[in-house]
């Protein structure tokens, strides 16, 4: 069992012990009481970064864009807090705290696309092309 699990179980009071610890900076070497809450798998998978794109750095918003757009449908795969800003053309998934900026990928052939969680915490590739027609942003 992990030091932020034994503190938020010592410290931080739960009715639900299949919850688990999130560290709300994702600094995982903080475990003080104010960086610890108690969240859902799904919820606190939304907050991790993967240790494949650890090398990538993460700009987090308090606040959304004003013309952002709720992209909670993409094929057959269902979101929660799942953003796009026309005027920024870029994606953000919130983490119950902030909104985080995708991270924007490139295949090959030139088509952009950025991972998001679904609703039943797997993750998938959103392309800007096909997104793009759903939400009918040009």
């Amino acid at each position: 069992m992990g030091l932020h699990r034994l503190v938020a179980i010592q410290f931080i009071p739960t009715d639900d012990i299949t919850k688990q610890v999130d560290h709300k900076n994702q600094n995982r070497s903080d475990n003080s009481l104010i960086n610890l809450r108690w969240l859902s798998r799904r919820d606190n998978c939304l907050n991790r970064t993967k240790p494949k794109r650890q090398h990538i750095i993460y700009n987090y918003l308090d606040i959304l864009p004003t013309d952002y757009i709720e992209l909670s449908q993409y094929g057959r795969h269902q979101f929660e807090g799942l953003y796009f800003s026309p005027s920024e053309d870029l994606f953000y998934m919130s983490n119950g705290i902030q909104y985080k900026e995708l991270h924007v990928n490139e295949k090959m052939n030139g088509a952009l696309f950025v991972y998001a969680t679904d609703v039943n915490g797997k993750g998938h590739q959103i392309h800007y092309i096909r997104a793009k027609k759903i939400m009918d942003v040009k």
